[in-house]
Parts: C-alpha cells; sequence; structure tokens
C-alpha cells in the first residue's frame, strides 16, 4: 500500500509556499547590446530603390537612397551625425548595391551601454518594413574593401567603433579576391580594434564572399583580459560558402560568444589571380605566442558545423579558457573538427555530437601544436558523443606539444565499423597519445564507451593496444582511471541511421554508466545540463555521451501512475527534507524547477500543476 503520508496537510502547505525568483544559468550568461534608450535616438529608412539622399530619412515614407557610412551617399545620410540609440533601418526585399566605382558601409559612431548604434533589416521591426519575411539584403559585388585600412575592411565596416548592433541582413557577393591577403584579412561585417567591444551581430545570413565572413581584429600584443577588445557576441547567423574563414577572430580579445550559428564553407568557388587559395576554417581563433596576444573566455556554443573542405571546422590558439559544448559537426572535415593549435590553459569540451563526418589528415578532436615544447593545461574532454568519424588520425588525438592535467570522461568514442571509411583510410582508432605529449601524471580517463572495426584502435607512445592492454598500458604510467571503468561496444541510439543520437531506453553501456560530474558544475555551469538542456542528476550516475537518457513520463510523475497529483508533490517534499529514497529517474521527474536539486520549491510547483494553476513546469522552458 502506497504511503500517503502529509497528504492533505502537506498537499495545503505547498500550495501556500511563496513563489520564488529562480535564475537557471546553464551557461556563460551575457547581456546582449539591447537599446533601451529611446528618449533622443532616431530610426533612419534607407530604400536603394525608392529612396533619395534628399529626404528627411526619418519615415518609411521618406527614405534615404543611402546609409550613412556609405562613401557614396550625399546629402543628408552624408551629413548626418549619428548618437547612441540610433537605428538605420533597410528596407527588407531590397537589394543594397554600390556602382561600379566601388564603396562599402562604414560605422561612423559609437553607441553607449543600453543605447547601441544599430543597423537591421526592416523585416524585423516590430512594423514590419515592408513584410515580416523579405530580408535586407546588402550585395557587394563591387565593394571596395581594403585589408590594410580598418575603416573599410568589409562590406560592412565597424572600425574600432563601439556598442553596435548588427542585425538580419543578408550580405552577399564580393569581387574576386586580388590575393591571399584580401581573402583573409576581409570579411562581410568586420571590427578592429585594440580596446572597446560590445559588438552583437545577429541574425545575419552572409553568404558567396572571397573573404571571411566575419572579421575580428583585436590587440597585436601581450596584454590582460581588460585590457582587450570584449564583448563580440555572434548569434544565429548562417555563413556559408566564403573564400576566406567562416569566421576569423585574430589576436586578443576578451568575452567572446559564438551561439546558434551555422557554418558550412562547401560550395566554395575558389577564384583567385594566380596565388594559392587559403585553407579556411569554419571558425579560426589566431592568436599568437610571438607577439604574446591572448584571447580570453571564448564560448562556442549550440552551433551547427557542416563541411570545411580545406582545413578544419574551428582550429584556435593561445586561449586561456575557452568553452566549446552544445555543437553538432558533420560533413567533411579535411584536418579536424576541432584543431587545437598552442599555448592554451583552460579547455572545455562537452556535449558535443560529431556524426558521419570524414577527415582526410587527422580526427574529430586534435592537438597538433606546431612546436613540440608547446602547452596543452588543464583540458576536459567530457560528455561527447563522436558516432562515425574515422580517420587517417583518430577520434582523439594528442599528437605533438605538452599536455597537463588532461581529463577525458565520459565520452562515446565510436569509429563506426558500418561506416565504410575503414576500407578507406584502414584506420578507426578511437585515441593516440603521441610519444612525449601526454603528462602522464596528471592524465584522467575513464567511464568511455569505444568501438572500432580495428582489433587494436589505441595507441600509446607508439604501440598499438585493445581496450585490455590498453587499460594495462595506462595505469603502468600512472594514470588515474586507467579507462578501468570503461567498456567496448555499440551504444544503442534512439536512431542511428537518422542521426538520432539520444539513448535508447535498452541501451546497456552508456545508460547510467558514467562518472557523476556535478564537483564541476561550479566551474562549468553547463556541462551539469545535457546537450538538449535537461538536467543530469545532482546525485548518482549520469549517463555517458551528449545526452542524458529522459523517460517518456511526464515530468512530475514521481510515483509512476501516468499523471501529476498531490500525492507526487508530496514525495517531492518528503525527499526534499531526507524523510524518503528516489531512485535517479523519479530524482529526475521531481527536478522540475532547473535549479539541479529536488526542494519544496519543487514541490510547490508539482502541487500547483496537479491543480491547474501552472500549465509548464519552468525546466520545461
Amino acid at each position: 500500500m502506497k504511503n500517503k503520508y502529509g497528504r492533505g496537510i502537506l498537499t495545503l502547505a505547498i500550495l501556500v509556499l511563496p513563489f520564488c525568483a529562480f535564475n537557471l544559468v546553464q551557461a556563460d550568461t551575457y547581456t546582449l547590446a539591447q537599446n533601451t534608450n529611446t528618449s533622443s535616438s532616431t530610426i533612419y529608412y534607407v530604400d536603394y530603390i525608392d529612396g533619395s539622399d534628399s529626404n528627411s530619412g526619418t519615415s518609411p515614407l521618406s527614405p534615404w537612397q543611402h546609409s550613412p557610412g556609405d562613401p557614396n551617399a550625399v546629402g543628408n545620410p552624408q551629413a548626418v551625425v549619428l548618437k547612441p540609440g540610433d537605428t538605420i533601418v533597410f528596407k527588407g526585399g531590397v537589394v543594397y548595391q554600390f556602382p561600379s566605382s566601388g564603396g562599402y558601409i562604414a560605422a561612423k559612431a559609437s553607441g553607449s551601454p543600453g543605447s547601441p548604434i544599430t543597423y537591421i533589416s526592416g523585416h524585423l521591426l516590430p512594423t514590419p518594413w515592408p513584410d515580416s519575411t523579405s530580408r535586407a539584403i546588402i550585395d557587394g559585388t563591387n565593394s571596395t574593401s581594403d585589408y590594410k585600412d580598418v575603416t573599410k575592411n568589409g562590406i560592412i565596416s565597424l572600425s574600432n567603433y563601439s556598442w553596435i548592433v548588427i542585425k538580419g541582413l543578408e550580405i552577399r557577393d564580393s569581387p574576386p579576391f586580388v590575393n591571399s591577403y584580401q581573402m583573409a584579412y576581409t570579411g562581410g561585417i568586420s571590427w578592429a580594434g585594440s580596446s572597446g567591444g560590445n559588438i552583437t551581430i545577429e541574425n545575419n545570413y552572409i553568404h558567396d564572399l572571397a573573404m571571411d565572413g566575419i572579421y575580428l581584429l583585436g590587440k597585436w600584443s601581450a596584454a590582460g583580459a581588460n585590457e582587450v577588445p570584449s564583448n563580440f557576441y555572434i548569434i544565429g547567423n548562417t555563413i556559408i560558402k566564403t573564400n576566406g574563414h567562416g569566421l576569423l577572430q585574430r589576436w586578443g580579445f576578451n568575452n567572446v560568444v559564438i551561439e546558434n550559428n551555422t557554418f558550412d564553407l562547401n560550395g566554395v568557388d575558389f577564384k583567385n589571380t594566380g596565388e594559392p587559395d587559403i585553407q579556411a576554417d569554419n571558425i579560426f581563433l589566431s592568436a599568437y605566442d610571438t607577439n604574446g596576444s591572448i584571447q580570453y573566455n571564448t564560448v562556442i556554443r549550440n552551433n551547427i558545423f557542416k563541411d570545411a573542405p580545406t582545413k578544419s571546422h574551428i582550429l584556435f590558439a593561445n586561449q586561456k579558457n575557452i568553452n566549446i559544448y552544445g555543437n553538432v559537426f558533420t560533413g567533411e572535415a579535411a584536418v579536424a573538427s576541432i584543431d587545437i593549435g598552442w599555448l592554451n590553459q583552460g579547455i572545455n569540451i562537452f556535449n558535443n555530437v560529431f556524426n558521419d563526418n570524414i577527415y582526410i589528415y587527422q580526427g574529430p578532436l586534435t592537438f597538433y601544436a606546431v612546436s613540440p615544447d608547446t602547452f596543452h593545461g588543464e583540458v576536459n574532454i567530457f560528455q561527447n558523443t563522436f558516432v562515425a568519424s574515422p580517420a587517417h588520425g583518430a577520434v582523439i588525438g594528442f599528437r605533438s606539444g605538452k599536455g597537463s592535467n588532461i581529463k577525458i570522461l565520459n565520452n562515446i568514442i565510436d569509429a563506426n565499423p558500418d561506416s565504410g571509411n575503414f576500407e578507406k583510410f584502414g584506420y578507426q582508432i578511437n585515441i593516440i597519445f603521441d610519444t612525449g605529449v601526454i603528462d602522464y601524471s596528471t592524465l584522467e580517463i575513464n567511464n568511455n564507451v569505444y568501438n572500432s572495426a580495428m582489433s587494436r584502435p589505441f595507441k600509446v607512445d607508439g604501440s598499438y593496444h585493445d581496450l585490455s592492454s590498453w587499460k594495462v598500458a595506462l595505469q603502468q604510467k600512472g594514470v588515474s582511471g586507467y579507462d578501468s571503468n570503461s567498456t567496448f561496444g555499440a551504444v544503442s541510439f534512439a536512431n542511428r541511421t537518422e542521426g538520432d543520437f539520444h539513448l535508447s531506453s535498452n541501451d546497456t553501456l552508456a545508460r547510467g554508466k558514467g562518472i557523476n560530474l556535478s564537483s564541476y558544475c561550479s566551474i562549468i555551469p553547463a556541462l551539469c545540463f545535457d546537450k538538449d538542456g535537461n538536467s543530469r542528476p545532482s546525485t548518482g550516475n549520469w549517463d555517458i555521451g551528449a545526452y542524458q537518457y529522459v523517460s517518456s513520463i511526464f515530468l512530475g510523475d514521481i510515483s509512476g501512475d501516468n499523471q501529476i497529483s498531490a500525492y507526487d508533490a508530496a514525495l517531492a517534499a518528503q525527499y526534499s527534507v531526507g524523510l524518503i529514497s528516489l531512485n535517479q529517474e523519479q530524482i529526475q521527474k521531481a527536478e522540475v524547477s532547473g535549479d539541479k536539486q529536488v526542494t519544496a520549491y519543487d514541490a510547490a510547483l508539482i502541487a500547483q500543476r496537479a491543480v491547474g494553476l501552472i500549465g509548464k513546469f519552468p525546466v520545461e522552458g
């Protein structure tokens, strides 16, 4: 018989519990440069087809033809002095062009905190101009970008101005590049400066350029995190078919967030005048040890990476504290999905999915420094799912440099014997530790699930191993964990053929087999949620891979009777004060607030849901 302890009085107490303000911080937080001060700001309208520079520009009925900052502008847009909070609206569906003599759009002023200067497509206005579906188009076919002049090194060039938003534009086409410098160091959108920042580039469609999609040039010399340009938000953009990099972030920066973008360099029509093409990455974070420049606190999350046929999806060097999580890597990458260069300190790679990649050179995750003395420190590789990713190299390869304090925990590393690439490359190596690359006394590796067509898919210090001898070799080197709890076999996914790598209900290799990594939540908050944002349990084992298994039974239904009732609220309340125990699945159902613990607040929410006071739980969004 069920224990109905406290069912009446406790339920009443739960219902009258005061509502509390709970702020769930799943990941690195940031504040976009949104315009909150409109008292003295002006909205200017630009219609290249039907506008005139003699118009006032302050009404959709009286738009300018040219944008401020275009050298072809005359009259009012040439003379206007932009102020913090001003907005330049480009009419949706209209193609903005430059004459054969050339041109570009250059920022001419900075915004201020709470009052950025915004360049926006008319389809995103509260009253769309002319409709809510047609993007404004900036056509750069006749643009004249100059990599040697930071005031015009992009089709839209922001120079070193701060507090600027570029939102919703389509930026397309550019002249064939003159040389590789012109292609690598100009962009569809560019910014350059040794200080300042607070730039938001959001929801733009950037494509078919003989240059970088976005080019950011920071501080050349060695400097601290508070001495370099900071607060750049690259969010929700689609960047495809650029001859240069999708995004090049060069030299010193701090706090750059690259989120919810789609990158794809497939199908690029390389045009040049005889010089060799650059090897373009979807994202290249390029700081240098030669000048001492460093990039601090970079976040790359929830992006989709498709093809990078000449180089890698992400290449970075000289990073301090970089977090790469929640991304999907697919398609072809000639070198690697994530290519880690030189002098990096604090690398967290977690909750990513690597699927159906073909690597001509290295593999999904490669540490391949230019110098054998190059340092990699504090590297955490947690909760990733690697599937169908064989290559000439390895799924995870430490190939050169010096690595210390490396942790590889709770990953699915499946080279996929059915992919056919084993015959193509002859390799399906899971992990390589080349000779002299790893400080084994600071290495921790455990609770991973491996799979490969090779009989000995592990390589350490030049010798190949099966899983059993791999464990012995690591143990002899004093490696913490030495993969003692790791297994070999094919994880059961929801639908492997269709690319759904959620764990299936009948999986026995990954479900409940991972180390509980809750101790890392204070320093890596997003780790304690899976790729879908589901909470990982605060106690008990975690699932292995990017996804925590979530039962199809309703959240809040702790009792398992297919309904949410006051009894479920009572169970949550009793568990929160230590009166009863719950299993892992029940804890997942009880944690409905999203604060990573079961408290009286969760009990109150369940009680309110049971009687119809709320329609969904906070954790459901």
